[in-house]
Formats: structure tokens, C-alpha cells, sequence
């Protein structure tokens, strides 16, 4: 399995293959950051979603949301 298939959780396009080692490693760590900031991001709308919820309810909500 590649950097990039690991990165992106499916094989990369047959045109990849015209990519050296090292673009494809560069690509993954691309891939991988873009997914960090994703989830970061998204960890922060959240957060900022549930402080609309009364705190006494909040702990509720993050359970009933798998949170």
C-alpha cells in the first residue's frame, strides 16, 4: 500500500503512475494535512455549535451525537 492509498483510503488513479516516489509522497502529505485542517475545523464548528445548548444539556447532546 502506498503513502497515498494510505492517505486517501482508496488506490490512486491509474495516471498516478506516472508520478515519482517522491510526488506521490508529497501528495500524501498534502492529502493527510487537508484532512487534519478538515478536522480540525470541524471539531471547532462543534464546539461552537453545542455552547448554543444550555450547559446542563450539553453533555446529553455530545452523547446522544456520539460526540
Amino acid at each position: 500500500m502506498s503513502d497515498l492509498e494510505s492517505a486517501t483510503g482508496t488506490p490512486p488513479p491509474d495516471e498516478f503512475v506516472r508520478l515519482d516516489p517522491d510526488q506521490h509522497a508529497h501528495l500524501a502529505d498534502l492529502v493527510e494535512s487537508a484532512a487534519r485542517r478538515r478536522s480540525e475545523a470541524l471539531g471547532q464548528a462543534i464546539d461552537e455549535s453545542l455552547r448554543h445548548i444550555p450547559a446542563l444539556l450539553r453533555g446529553p447532546v455530545r452523547r446522544s451525537l456520539g460526540l
